[in-house]
């Protein structure tokens, strides 16, 4: 059997979400806990994550810690902390309210494929398609039929969940390749750590907005890993949707503090801009 250790069963996910921040010893060692407690978890061959108010559904994935030409071999702590932010703000232990409030969900680089897998487990969405670029295919559609199966076993419930290759310097080729699975547009797409080099970000940009519409939602759940894509991120994104900053939010949300006071994790929301142009298209139309 192989090692697994659960995200929830984390001391830093565990601990007092709010810490004194005048205390630099304090400090010191909250950010010694969280290194240790993410570097195990990035050493072992298996991590889980547990479905609120579900008992028999937690999603294990498998990690290829011995891929050394791309990032999408581990479980990286902003998929940990975006799956909880959206699993307290979107889901409902209501069973009179409507599921699935993110409706049709893409995820871009996907990696082990665990934020995904919780959105389809947690009935957040009710398609979820996870992408990822060549090299990590393998291991994500692998993580992807073991979920489903043992899911299905557990619930006797289907996953509508799928693995499609799309890179986004190649999305135009990739889309095309992809059929059914990249056909349509979004209601949410997700993404944690993609923004780490400089001359992906415009790719990265131009592939969300392929497959937004008016009302789609965008989280991007990101470290500072290169100062230079970040910065160019910020500086691009207002081209093509409206951006909000939700760090605070997801600071406040339970167990999640350790994740923007600690490694100084960020979460911005992008909005379509589509519905400003069509207003504006409106209002020029009415003037003439």
């Amino acid at each position: 059997k192989e090692e697994s250790i659960c995200f929830q069963d984390l001391k830093i996910v565990n601990d007092i979400d709010v810490r004194d921040n005048d205390s630099n010893d304090e400090g010191s060692v909250s950010k010694f806990c969280s290194a240790e407690a993410l570097f195990e978890m990035a050493n072992s061959s298996c991590v889980s994550y547990r479905i609120c108010g579900h008992p028999n559904r937690t999603i294990i994935v498998r990690q290829d810690r011995d891929c050394q030409d791309h990032t999408g071999g581990i479980v990286w702590e902003t998929a940990y902390l975006l799956a909880s932010f959206l699993e307290q703000k979107f889901g409902s232990k209501d069973k009179n309210k409507s599921k699935c409030a993110l409706g049709q969900t893409l995820e871009v680089g996907s990696g082990c494929g665990l934020l995904g897998l919780v959105l389809s487990a947690a009935e957040l969405s009710n398609r979820v398609v996870l992408t990822e670029a060549t090299e990590a295919m393998h291991n994500l559609m692998s993580n992807v039929k073991d979920v489903r199966r043992k899911f299905h076993e557990t619930n006797a419930v289907e996953m509508d969940v799928i693995a499609q290759q799309l890179r986004w310097d190649n999305c135009e080729l990739d889309t095309k390749n992809g059929g059914d699975a990249l056909s349509g547009k979004f209601d949410t797409i997700v993404g944690t750590d993609v923004v780490f080099r400089k001359d992906l970000v415009k790719p990265l940009l131009k592939t969300l907005h392929t497959f937004s519409h008016s009302n789609t939602k965008v989280y991007l759940c990101l470290q500072e890993r290169c100062v230079d894509a970040h910065s160019e991120l910020m500086q691009k994104a207002p081209r093509y949707f409206k951006v909000e900053d939700q760090t605070q939010e997801l600071r406040n949300t339970k167990g999640c503090a350790w994740g923007v006071q600690d490694l100084e994790c960020k979460l911005i929301m992008l909005s379509s801009r589509r519905d400003r142009k069509e207003s504006s298209r409106k209002r020029k139309r009415v003037k003439s």
